[in-house]
């Protein structure tokens, strides 16, 4: 039996935290022992779904209003847990990063140097570029603090990849091959099988994810506000969250455009009313600017949804049976003009979608455990 140290330090209420709870539930049920670092709010969190767990929470912790705040929030939070770093080493005998942002690798990689015996296990699902997303200061910084994180990330044990285009990126910038193991990514297939749309809820459009300018919801709101010239009754649903600052400017942008009737906000939804709210839906918008494998996208199209995306280069190795609808980034025209197409159709099964063969979480974490031991 092994002694597993999760790396939570990054919690952010809202976000989706599934393929990290069916992680523990496998490794409960294969005789190991998890523990869980994290700040006050994830343990609430966690102790719904989890039993059996350990919970080291970090003190000192406060919500961030944006996104420059959230970044000086988690080196703190690193900085904090330094002071109880010889209780971590001690009880820990694997480690893993559910993340490969910098916040997730600076205390594992410290752990790694103290005792070598340490196993550390890292997810990798996202490359920052410069080039596309969030403009400005924060793109700068999170571009630094990535490439920062490629220095620590060679001291893992393994790094666990989501695509082959990812595996040859980190290739690229330094990270051995043999260190990297290429999982794919996990579905909650049990619940897309069993989930059934609601019967009073109903929505034209829908959308699941992080609510930020890099995941294209601003320009949702432009395809909605043309979409409404052919169907003013149009629905827009949203389900996620995002920082503060991000809802206030998307609910300003809401009135700004009169869409108040046209868009409406979930907030976070989880399990099997997230399907459900999916499955309600006619089709799946998406105009995320870079994505590594889009989990999201991936579920709608399982659920068997039409989806209109922008062309983000990943979908070429993952979808090659033109499940999704593709349009140039940015091109807000023509994401409303595919809209318009699937609407008047009226055909609403994308067949393909639903023919896909997915892995589950479960899937993944067998996948991962099988080298905790190698």
């Amino acid at each position: 039996m092994s002694k597993i140290l999760i790396n939570d330090i990054g919690f952010i209420h809202g976000n989706n935290r599934v393929p990290i709870l069916e992680r523990i539930h496998y490794w409960q049920e294969n005789g190991h022992a998890v523990s869980i670092l994290c700040p006050p709010n994830a343990k609430s969190f966690y102790e719904q779904s989890t039993r059996d767990v350990l919970f080291i929470t970090i003190p000192l912790t406060h919500e961030a209003r944006n996104k420059i705040t959230l970044i000086f929030e988690y080196l703190k939070r690193n900085v904090v847990c330094l002071t109880f770093l010889p209780k971590l080493v001690k009880g820990s005998d694997i480690v893993f990063s559910m993340s490969a942002l910098l916040d997730f690798l600076i205390l594992p990689y410290v752990m790694k140097l103290i005792n070598k015996r340490i196993r550390w296990f890292v997810v990798f699902d996202n490359v920052v570029r410069l080039d596309v997303g969030l403009k400005g200061l924060i793109r700068v910084l999170a571009f630094i603090f990535f490439r920062f994180s490629l220095l620590f990330l060679r001291r893992a044990d393994k790094v666990f990849v989501v695509t082959n285009s990812l595996r040859q990126k980190l290739v690229s910038l330094g990270i051995e091959e043999k260190q990297m193991v290429v999982t794919g990514n996990g579905l909650e297939t049990e619940l897309i099988s069993r989930s059934k749309a609601f019967s009073n809820v109903s929505y034209d459009a829908i959308y699941v994810g992080r609510i930020n300018k890099a995941k294209g919801v601003f320009d949702m709101l432009r395809v909605v506000d043309l979409v409404r010239d052919r169907y003013p009754k149009f629905l827009l649903a949203l389900i996620g969250t995002g920082d503060r600052e991000t809802l206030e400017e998307l609910n300003k942008d809401i009135l700004g455009k009169k869409l108040e009737k046209n868009v409406i906000s979930l907030g976070s939804v989880f399990g099997v009313d997230k399907f459900s709210h999916i499955k309600s839906s006619k089709l799946f918008l998406f105009l995320s600017y870079d994505e590594s494998y889009g989990v999201a996208l991936m579920e709608a199209v399982c659920s068997g949804l039409f989806c209109v995306t922008y062309d983000v280069d990943v979908y070429d190795e993952l979808y090659k049976n033109n499940e999704i609808i593709t349009v140039p980034k940015g091109d807000i025209s023509k994401a409303a003009g595919k809209v318009v197409e699937i609407l008047s159709s009226k055909e609403f099964i994308n067949h393909r979608g639903l023919e896909r063969q997915t892995l589950s979480w479960v899937d993944i974490a067998k996948i991962e455990s099988g080298f905790f031991d190698a």
